[in-house]
């Protein structure tokens, strides 16, 4: 698996296929002031096939940091009346945690290095933007 962070020298801007995020304080109650905290990957989960993502605090020229993501994927199932809908089967939803006391950036990039041409943040009020680079 191709993993488009594996060299932290590179420019965010020289990336391929990144998209970033200038996230607001996401846990002020849980990381103490001016603290970023990443946690690191979670033993027995593999990592995310689509999706790398890294972050640092925002505004800052301190190096990018590698977070632990990975995903879950929705189950093959037919119709019934569990609500469950067959148009979500083989969907997949990657994840990162972190805490952080300060505002940050996350850069998210595909594995295969093919771009990404739509991205939001959710809740849109925890972002003060969303731009998408080389995409």
């Amino acid at each position: 698996m191709n993993n488009p962070f594996s060299d932290h020298s590179f420019p965010a801007l020289q990336l391929p296929a990144v998209a970033m995020a200038l996230v607001l304080i996401a846990s002020p109650a849980l990381a103490s002031d001016n603290q970023l905290i990443i946690y690191p990957p979670v033993p027995g989960l593999a990592a995310s096939n689509h999706y790398a993502v890294r972050v640092r605090p925002a505004g800052t020229e301190e190096p990018w940091r590698s977070a632990f993501a990975w995903q879950t994927t929705c189950k093959e199932t037919t119709i019934k009346p569990d609500a469950y809908f067959k148009s979500l089967a083989g969907w997949t939803h990657t994840y990162v945690n972190f805490e952080t006391s300060v505002a940050v950036e996350v850069e998210i990039a595909r594995v295969t290095g093919q771009p990404i041409l739509k991205a939001a943040v959710h809740p849109e009020r925890k972002a003060t933007s969303c731009t998408i680079n080389d995409g």
